[in-house]
């Protein structure tokens, strides 16, 4: 069984996850920082008002990075990028995400990439995607 995580469990990193999971040969892990928000998914509660989000079909909901990304094959980074008075975009969050996983690189299984589904314009993009393969992993 192939190990997927998703990091972000916001309005799309939610339903995303639970639509993952519905392919019964995925192990889901949704990992976010706010631990109000893990404990509630946990427990069962749901923000997302997307229909047939079946929180029960994800393994498991964790703030820890790290230990989600256990053996896993693929992490998803589906994090807020918003607005900056400029008009561009605030990639800090995906480039939080992006250096966690690159420095938990020993723990993901060989020939683990990440799936970048946040809003990222074309520069930093590359630079992001430098950096990932400078640490041997797949940025797609």
């Amino acid at each position: 069984m192939e190990k997927i995580v998703v990091v972000g469990l916001g309005r799309l990193g939610l339903p995303f996850a639970a639509t993952l999971a519905k392919n019964r040969n995925l192990e889901v892990v949704g990992v976010d920082l706010r631990a109000d928000l893990v404990e509630a998914l946990a427990a069962g509660a749901t923000h997302s008002e997307e229909p047939g989000v079946d929180l029960s079909l994800v393994r498991e909901f964790t703030t820890n990075l790290q230990a989600a990304l256990q053996k896993a094959t693929a992490a998803a980074i589906v994090v807020n990028t918003p607005p900056t008075p400029d008009g561009h975009l605030d990639h800090g969050a995906v480039e939080r995400c992006l250096a966690a996983i690159v420095d938990g690189r020993f723990a993901m299984a060989p020939g683990g990439f990440v799936v970048l589904v946040s809003t990222v314009e074309p520069k930093p993009l590359r630079a992001l995607a430098a950096n990932a393969k400078d640490h041997g992993i797949a940025l797609v």
